[in-house]
């Protein structure tokens, strides 16, 4: 799963995205956990994504 900078940027959208330890409260369940990205306004949740187990950030040289 990739997203691009103006994604996730203030500066460019209001869009969010989050990476979510728990549901409702609650700890994510064992077939969702123990991380989630989702993207609450996304008309489908096309680019959710269960069961995350790191996430890496990398800048790409220009």
């Amino acid at each position: 799963m990739r997203f691009a900078l103006p994604e996730l940027d203030a500066a460019f959208t209001d869009q969010i995205v989050v990476l979510a330890t728990a549901r409702d409260g609650r700890p994510l369940p064992p077939e969702a956990g123990p991380y989630q990205i989702v993207v609450p306004r996304e008309k489908r949740p096309a680019r959710w994504v269960r069961q995350v187990q790191r996430l890496r950030v990398v800048r790409v040289p220009a």
